[in-house]
């Protein structure tokens, strides 16, 4: 239903969701489920005890139709689990609940562990179970009005949890995420209750399809309407987590409720783990000495980010995109690049491409047509940025040199014919790697 209504939406829309953080207002998320479900349990009162079981059903079709995504299954389990404990009047433990269902759901998909849709749901999730109680408390001793502290300390505790696997999954996280789903989520159920409602409508009788359609169609327009402001949303990135990603996660668990340490303990921990985090992060971004290479290779095209203590140097296949080069970016380095080199038979579009990434100069071998009059382009066969020497062999070959190493980037047809590090393309799927030069040493990170 949703893909439906939304398959036609703008590549920009698309972009100024996922930048303002509301992209899973579109998705299908666990957050359906549950509208879903209290929709269903709310319509049978009379069946008492047993009013989850048709609930329950709806989710479970629901999450059938969806083709039994991760978020979905996990809901249709918790929310399984929520009725049958209140049908047999136990207490309900969200964090239980979701330790039942990331079982489940492991059991028979473990490799759904290394997905981002995993971590981002569970964790969502992992945050609501530890922080939103104690979020809550904290926002009602400031007199802030429940409805209001109910929401707040639901979206804190969520971004503390997904903040992380944003970074690593995507490159760069919302920064006015908890802003825009203030105004968004509230009216989410009856934006996902309508165009269901009118989609069942619709398949009943076919004729007036269009007709039913129209009010989801009409509540999309306004919704795409108010997402064309976030395009240039301002977004956290440049720089990557690494393992700061499981210290900040360890630290979060260790400082949070469940864990019973005093006061003291707790700020001992906080202060230590603070520090680690900040060392581990500044290790991961942060080059000091030597030269570090950071490898984007996505479906044939390439791009590698090259840097020193004071330069950054990236070079791209002519036929890469830009988005594709801004994710490099995004996961590894957020200042102005000294250069861009372009690698292409065909310079124009690589040029095209460099010209709108944040860099100082254009470097290509052989001159060619551009469209843009202002951008920095430079031609010739030698330069050097600093202390790395750079060389074209061909339009497609690159020899650089830095730290006593000959590296070689070629992105055409031929073959590496004597380098103590190659750079290719990959042909197939997506691949991030890193390599860390000095004193003609090369480590892979």
């Amino acid at each position: 239903i949703m893909n439906r209504l939304t398959q036609n939406m703008p590549l920009q829309i698309d972009a100024a969701a996922r930048r303002g953080g509301v992209a899973h207002i579109f998705a299908v998320s666990g957050l359906h489920i549950g509208i879903l479900y209290a929709a269903v349990y709310a319509l049978f009162p009379f069946l008492k005890k047993s009013r989850f079981l048709p609930a329950i059903a709806a989710s479970f079709l629901y999450c059938g139709l969806c083709d039994f995504t991760v978020s979905s299954v996990r809901a249709v389990i918790m929310c399984g689990v929520l009725g049958i404990t209140r049908a047999f009047g136990k207490k309900y433990d969200f964090l239980d609940s979701i330790s039942f269902a990331a079982f489940f759901t492991l059991l028979f998909l473990p490799q759904q562990w290394f997905s981002a849709g995993f971590r981002l749901s569970y964790g969502a999730c992992l945050g609501l179970a530890l922080f939103s109680a104690p979020f809550k408390r904290g926002l009602m001793r400031i007199r802030l009005p429940r409805f209001l502290a109910d929401y707040f300390s639901a979206a804190l505790a969520v971004q503390i949890f997904t903040f992380p696997v944003l970074l690593d999954a995507f490159g760069y996280a919302p920064a006015f995420a908890l802003l825009f789903n203030l105004f968004l989520i509230p009216a989410l159920p009856i934006l996902f209750l309508g165009t269901l409602i009118c989609a069942v409508l619709a398949l009943i009788v076919p004729p007036a399809a269009s007709v039913f359609l129209l009010l989801p169609q009409g509540m999309f327009t306004v919704f795409l309407s108010l997402l064309s402001v976030m395009e240039n949303t301002l977004v956290i990135g440049g720089f990557a987590l690494g393992a700061g990603s499981a210290v900040f996660l360890v630290g979060c668990v260790a400082l949070s409720g469940r864990v019973r340490l005093s006061r003291g303990w707790k700020g001992a921990a906080a202060c230590a783990l603070g520090a680690l985090f900040i060392v581990v992060v500044v290790f991961e971004n942060v080059v000091v000495s030597g030269c570090r290479l950071d490898v984007l290779s996505r479906n044939g095209d390439t791009a590698a980010l090259v840097r020193t203590p004071r330069e950054s140097v990236l070079v791209i296949d002519g036929d890469i995109s830009l988005s594709d080069c801004e994710d490099l970016l995004n996961r590894t380095y957020g200042g102005r690049l000294s250069a861009v080199v372009v690698l292409s038979e065909d310079g124009t579009e690589g040029a095209n491409v460099a010209a709108f990434l944040p860099a100082e100069r254009i470097c290509l071998r052989d001159r060619c047509d551009t469209g843009l009059q202002n951008a920095p382009l430079e031609f010739g066969t030698r330069f050097s940025v600093g202390g790395l020497s750079f060389r074209f062999e061909s339009r497609t070959k690159l020899i650089m040199v830095a730290e006593g190493c000959a590296v070689e980037f070629e992105f055409g047809e031929e073959q590496a014919i004597g380098a103590d590090l190659f750079v290719g393309e990959e042909p197939l799927g997506t691949k991030y790697l890193k390599y860390f030069l000095k004193n003609a040493i090369i480590k892979t990170l």
